[in-house]
């Protein structure tokens, strides 16, 4: 027991040591992996440009949080600057890393840069380099260098001038202090190359090799119309150093003139502002090349930023004191010391929380006006279903709705009283034998004409009530989605029982010799006439009250209806005129004119608007010299009414062509009406106008018609001394050719 207390304790004790053996590896690790970087600043620690370098490169590094060691050397060269001091210099530099090399050198101002690269092959060779800071660079500065790049400091002397001279339009007179260092000569040669430009316009005034008690005295003498730019002063002519602060300090005093400047760290000490050089800046660009580089990319690869990054920066004090309106500064200029304002200063906050609420507020406004709309709706749907309930309940058309197999599922009181029935109920628990005499052997005919166009339009089927009596139906028949996304079929249907007896009845009497029976005739106009007052009376009731915009289903109603009703006003008319014709009562009134443009052109214009609804295309060509025909007008028009009237029944896609032509020398005159449509069987041509004679003679039948409409055509052809010829194939289409004799 004791062995095994020893085991365990002896097996922990290694597992310890493992784990705190491999954290100090990793440590160790981790300090090995560190990228070492060297910075080299030409000018001492504390002075603001140069640490304003320094933080934005800890800021940057930090940001890429990356293991990083970053090393500072300081030259201190506004204080001390000879050649022995620079001999000691690469003295101290060589003794500190001759044996630990940094893996990139990043330098800032002229004289770091010149130091690492006039000592670079034995100090610092094959190390990337990139600089900062360096004054006025020019192209030609890096050639023959490799493995360097960098950001380019110009202080913006020509910004500055054009600046002062738009926000104090008055000036006359501009006093420019520039120290005599490196930097200062490099400045002020640049100054002396850009006065010639304000030649007439300004009065410049350079002080550089001075001492500070005389440009203090110069600086209290100037006057009205006048302003200031400070460069740099450091030191002056006698040697003697200052500290940034002091010397603005002691300028601003002294100026009674605005004074400008051209380094960002002399703002908030006295100066308005200007297009300034900023140390952070270069630092950050600086930083940002030097991760780019430790990352992997050649610094040949990274181009030279030769346009200073420099900005416009004003101190709101300052521009108080001048009366300088905030209006007229640069666009994008940072102003220091300004009031402390909420929608100003936290502007992108600002503008997310007023859009926030500009949203909302719209969203507000939508939902209530959607409320408002739905409410509206709402009431318009209580009053439509109201509309809808009292006619679907008492229409005397049949309205229903099945399955997509037929099997019915709803049906108004109509519809359920023409199979004779008492109710819905009934209806749907009858027996399957009743149920299957609604379509009785149209069903499959049905189903298959509606997959191909969806929708049926007067198809006649032939049914059984429940008492086994035979009607008539005529259907129309739509495939619609409902609420659930299933396909169903709405339909309505209308019983032409009646209307089939009359036609069998006038039949019987126009195939005797005789004239048509009176008590006929009486039976015609009350079976026929008394629906069609019934239902146009009823639908123009229904129309003028019920609005019809936004219901699309009682839109459908009223032109199944108004087609209904318009048929049987055709059946009427052709009723009226064969008993004319058989009777021998119709007079023909014969006279000259034009065939083209009284009867063949105003029909084309017709029957144009009808093709365009059904998707055909119908044109017409008249190619006659002379079609002047001495005839009938009535019958005439009648005859290519009839034609053009069964072309656009029977043709579901392509064209109607109607060409007039002479013959024969002019002798005779030809219409020929061409379509596209279902064609006529060889068989059935010859019967074709034989009166009631149809093709389809079955169960159902898909296309309206009573058999009547040639057979009128070919009695008026005749009235009028015209041939009537039908060229045609089943599926192919026809050819009705009418040729008159031209008017002598």
């Amino acid at each position: 027991m004791k062995r095994e207390k020893n085991q365990q304790f002896a097996l922990f004790f290694i597992i310890l040591l493992v784990v705190f053996s491999s954290s100090i590896f990793a440590e160790k690790k981790s300090s090995f992996n560190k990228k070492s970087i060297l910075v080299i600043h030409s000018y001492h620690q504390g002075y603001k440009w140069t640490d304003d370098i320094s933080q934005a490169i800890e800021e940057r590094f930090k940001k890429y949080r990356e293991n990083y060691i970053i090393n500072y050397e300081y030259m201190d060269t506004k204080r001390f600057y000879s050649q022995e001091y620079f001999d000691l210099l690469y003295s101290q530099l060589d003794y500190k890393y001759k044996d630990r090399k940094p893996d990139i050198i990043i330098t800032s101002d002229d004289n770091a840069l010149e130091l690492v690269l006039s000592h670079r092959d034995e100090l610092f060779k094959d190390i990337p380099l990139v600089f900062c800071g360096k004054n006025f660079l020019e192209p030609d500065f890096l050639k023959d260098k490799t493995n360097i790049t960098g950001v380019n400091e110009a202080v913006s002397i020509k910004e500055n001038i054009d600046l002062i001279l738009k926000l104090h339009p008055e000036t006359k007179n501009l006093f420019v202090i520039v120290e005599n260092t490196e930097t200062g000569i490099t400045v002020r040669n640049n100054i002396e190359k850009i006065i010639p430009d304000y030649k007439n316009k300004l009065n410049f005034k350079v002080y550089s090799k001075i001492g500070i008690n005389e440009l203090l005295k110069n600086i209290k003498a100037v006057r009205q119309n006048s302003a200031i730019l400070y460069t740099i002063f450091i030191r002056d002519s006698n040697n003697v150093s200052f500290s940034y602060l002091e010397i603005m300090k002691r300028i601003s005093q002294s100026s009674k003139v605005p004074v400008y400047g051209t380094w960002d760290f002399n703002l908030g000490l006295g100066i308005v502002g200007g297009k300034l050089t900023s140390g952070y800046i270069q630092g950050e660009k600086a930083a940002d090349m030097a991760y780019k580089i430790l990352s992997g990319i050649p610094a040949s690869k990274i181009p030279v930023e030769m346009e200073s990054p420099n900005k416009f920066m004003f101190d709101f004090n300052m521009l108080q004191k001048y009366k300088i309106n905030l209006s007229s500064l640069p666009e994008g200029s940072e102003i220091i010391n300004r009031p402390y304002s909420f929608f100003r200063d936290n502007s992108s906050l600002a503008i997310q929380v007023t859009t926030i609420i500009a949203l909302l507020m719209t969203i507000i406004i939508l939902l209530l006006k959607t409320i408002h709309r739905r409410k509206l709706s709402e009431q318009s749907i209580r009053k439509s279903e109201e509309k809808y309930r009292s006619v679907y309940e008492n229409s005397t058309i049949g309205i229903f709705k099945t399955d997509i197999d037929l099997n019915l599922k709803i049906a108004n009181p109509s519809f359920v009283s023409m199979l004779g029935f008492t109710s819905l109920e009934e209806l749907v628990s009858s027996s399957s034998e009743e149920k299957s005499n609604i379509w009785t052997r149209a069903k499959e005919q049905i189903l298959r004409d509606m997959q191909k166009s969806k929708e049926l339009n007067g198809y006649e089927i032939r049914t059984k009530r429940k008492d086994k009596s035979e009607i008539f139906l005529k259907l129309y028949l739509k495939k619609v989605t409902d609420e659930n996304e299933q396909n169903i079929f709405e339909g309505f249907a209308e019983d032409i029982t009646e209307q089939k007896k009359a036609l069998l009845q006038f039949k019987s009497g126009i195939e005797k010799p005789g004239v048509l029976k009176p008590e006929f005739l009486s039976q015609m106009s009350h079976q026929i006439r008394t629906p069609i007052n019934t239902i146009l009376s009823f639908t123009n009731l229904l129309r003028d009250s019920i609005d019809l915009d936004s219901d699309f289903d009682l839109q459908d109603s009223f032109k199944i209806i108004d087609r209904a009703g318009k048929r049987i006003l055709r059946t009427i008319n052709l009723f009226l005129d064969m008993t004319q014709i058989q009777t021998g009562s119709f007079q023909p009134n014969f006279n000259e004119f034009n065939l083209y443009s009284h009867i063949i052109e105003p029909l084309y214009i017709e029957y144009f608007k009808f093709a365009k609804e059904k998707k055909l295309s119908i044109t017409v060509q008249n190619e006659s010299e002379n079609c002047n025909v001495y005839a009938d007008g009535y019958s005439v028009f009648q005859i290519f009414s009839h034609i053009l009237d069964n072309a656009m029944k029977y043709t579901e896609d392509g064209e109607i062509s109607i060409r007039v032509y002479n013959t024969e020398k002019t002798k005779k005159v030809r219409v020929e009406i061409k379509d596209t449509g279902i064609g006529i069987s060889k068989e059935f041509l010859p019967e074709l106008f034989e009166p009631f004679a149809q093709e389809e003679q079955v169960y159902e039948r898909k296309y309206e018609g009573n058999g009547l409409g040639l057979t009128l055509v070919k009695n008026y052809c005749d009235l009028n001394k015209a041939q009537i010829t039908a060229q045609s194939e089943k599926g192919s289409g026809s050819l009705f050719t009418v040729t008159f004799n031209v008017a002598k």
